[in-house]
């Protein structure tokens, strides 16, 4: 079989036959879309919350506006018996519950300590967290008023007790893992490369295994088996796909979700079509190396979920044991993951990433070199 005939049949079993087809015409963009859905919403707001006021007093009703004009939270009402409010919980009615406890006015005139209890539910952590960001910034600065009030009563100096109140702590907060703070420009940044990995590994790995469990019985593997050099146009093909999959990802799919990408594009190209390279040399050694559909399946499902904290960026890879390390350095996804979140959503030059465009390739010529061994001794079938 002539290489162009080839290569038309290949392009045919990709895109038109019914075990591929949906995998390398739609999974990527069903997936990208699929999993940022969540993420679309980044700033919780309007939190059902409500409160318990078992004080009934002027301190406590104003509290209770201030809370109500909070962003994150949306005032469901207000009770004043413990037991009705937890009830609201527990039937889900209310996602929050704010206790307001007895002479919490009386102790913040005072300047006794006085504690505001929050209960929430544990089915959704990040909304309790939200409202308690609210309470604990609008309780700190009751305290620091209420301290204030009882400094200038007891003959403090005026002028000093306001700006020691007006004066607040300094506080930076910096994200190691994540510095662009926020899930979605993050975090699917990173999994996005997890997606292209594994969904390309699993379709193109579909049809290697078919063709070597086939063999003669193949047109494909048998044209690959007279003229072996076809396996590097098999390889280039998947290659040439994913890299188009790769730049829809980075480009179109990042923008219409309204994603930083692109930033270095460039760059951005020129690591895709390095991390493609990696992605279709596995998927040919990893389809000769099991030989089997199912077990391919059962490898790309199983370690799709670990790649995405093996990339060191969601979880610090320090913290990894030695062999794990080394496990993680043979996904393409690890070195793949961190050159595209450096020169797509930050847009960083060629040369920041080098380091990662080499490791890219290495990879892809070891697993070259691992699909000529293999193939050689899947050729032994048919000569011995």
């Amino acid at each position: 079989m002539k290489t162009c005939s080839y290569l038309k049949a290949l392009l045919k079993h990709i895109f038109l036959h019914h075990e591929t087809a949906l995998i390398f015409c739609a999974a990527c963009a069903f997936y990208i879309t699929f999993y940022t859905w969540p993420y679309f919403n980044e700033i919780i707001t309007d939190v059902p919350t409500t409160v318990v006021d078992l004080d009934r007093s002027t301190a406590s009703r104003q509290f209770i506006d201030e809370m109500d004009a909070s962003p994150a939270i949306a005032l469901n009402g207000v009770e004043h018996d413990l037991a009705t409010g937890k009830a609201l919980v527990h039937n889900g009615e209310t996602d929050v519950l704010v206790v307001i406890p007895d002479n919490f006015e009386v102790d913040l005139n005072q300047g006794k300590p006085t504690a505001i209890e929050i209960f929430s539910n544990g089915t959704y952590p990040a909304k309790g967290r939200a409202v308690y960001a609210s309470v604990l910034t609008l309780s700190m600065q009751k305290g620091i008023s209420a301290t204030a009030k009882t400094l200038l009563l007891k003959g403090a100096d005026r002028a000093q007790v306001m700006r020691a109140a007006a004066v607040g702590v300094p506080f930076t907060s910096e994200n190691l893992f994540n510095p662009t703070s926020g899930y979605g420009p993050f975090t699917v940044s990173i999994v996005v490369c997890i997606i292209l990995q594994s969904v390309m590994v699993f379709g193109s790995a579909l049809i290697m295994t078919e063709m070597i469990e086939l063999g003669l019985g193949s047109p494909l593997m048998k044209a690959v088996i007279e003229r072996p050099k076809l396996l590097i146009a098999t390889f280039l093909t998947f290659a040439s796909v994913i890299f188009f999959w790769g730049l829809f990802i980075e480009g179109p799919g990042m923008y219409c979700l309204d994603l930083p990408s692109s930033g270095n594009l460039l760059a951005t190209v020129i690591t895709v079509a390095c991390f493609a390279c990696a992605i279709a040399s596995l998927a040919v050694a990893l389809s000769l190396f099991l030989g089997n559909r199912l077990y391919v399946t059962l490898c790309v499902i199983g370690a799709s979920a670990p790649s995405v904290f093996l990339t060191g960026l969601v979880f610090p890879g320090s913290h990894f044991p030695f062999w794990v390390d080394i496990v993680a350095a043979f996904l393409p996804s690890t070195p793949g993951a961190k050159a595209l979140l450096l020169v797509s959503q930050h847009g960083a030059g060629l040369s920041a990433v080098f380091p990662y465009l080499v490791w890219l390739l290495l990879l892809a010529l070891f697993y070259g070199a691992l699909t000529k061994s293999l193939f050689k001794r899947y050729l032994k079938r048919f000569t011995d």
